[in-house]
């Protein structure tokens, strides 16, 4: 299936498609519920359905521990300041209001004196274990508080080596 005619499928029809490959790829994990919201955000992105599957996997790890791929990595700890961009997330998610619109973390990360593009692949790494994925704000919402905040305290360990 492309791209244009995933776009012009309406949610529960795309939900329907894809669920098969979610079903098979994350099994007792899989919170339908939560991977309905996943697909409605990656709809007008994706271009395959297995890619649509594939993109929601961080929030089926069945533990708050995410993999980051080697390469988000070396592009997390590459990032300028990036123990004070994880440190500014984490400060602002453990006290915003858990809406999509107050976890934004622009203005945290403006603070420092850094553009977000350039921060965001690691704040992506942290939370998603890839530099690219669902929208990040989003992302962060739908795996709720206290699995974002660990993601992103634990990268920020790993990065002190502890």
């Amino acid at each position: 299936m492309n791209a244009e005619h995933i776009r012009r499928m309406e949610i529960p029809e795309l939900v329907a498609a894809v669920l098969p490959f979610a079903v098979e790829r994350y099994g007792q994990h899989l919170d339908v519920p939560t991977f309905e919201a996943a697909v409605a955000l990656a709809h007008e992105r994706a271009t395959t359905l297995i890619q649509i599957a594939e993109q929601a996997a961080f929030l089926f790890t069945g533990s708050d521990v995410v993999e980051i791929d080697s390469e988000s990595w070396e592009r997390l700890v590459a990032t300028e300041q990036v123990t004070a961009v994880l440190d500014a997330a984490i400060d602002h998610c453990s006290d915003c209001d858990w809406t999509v619109e107050a976890i934004d973390l622009r203005p945290a990360i403006d603070a420092l004196g850094l553009k977000a593009r350039k921060a965001m692949p690691a704040l992506y790494a942290a939370v998603e274990g890839r530099s690219s994925g669902l929208p990040l704000f989003d992302s962060i919402h739908l795996l709720g508080r206290d699995c974002a905040l660990a993601r992103m305290r634990a990268a920020r360990a790993r990065i002190d080596g502890t």
